[in-house]
């Protein structure tokens, strides 16, 4: 799995709030956003995530460091 990939599902899902919502703009199931997700939370070992019935809000760890790396991912893509 490819890093910059979960960075992209990681910001959709902050962008629009759910795995759902989030794979309908990523063109992708919900259920894999949700486990690319939780592969990534795994690997960071911390959740990103307060899961709800319907959102997902983001932990403090989610609103720190997390969200600068995905900009800095972003920018490097713009650069290819």
């Amino acid at each position: 799995m490819d890093g910059l990939d979960d960075m992209t599902v990681f910001k959709a899902t902050v962008d629009h709030g759910s795995a759902s919502a989030a794979g309908r703009h990523l063109g992708m199931p919900k259920s894999t956003v949700a486990r690319r997700i939780l592969e990534l939370e795994t690997r960071l070992g911390t959740p990103l995530f307060h899961r709800g019935r319907q959102h997902y809000v983001l932990t403090s760890f989610g609103k720190g460091d997390v969200p600068v790396d995905v900009e800095i991912g972003r920018q490097a893509l713009l650069t290819l």
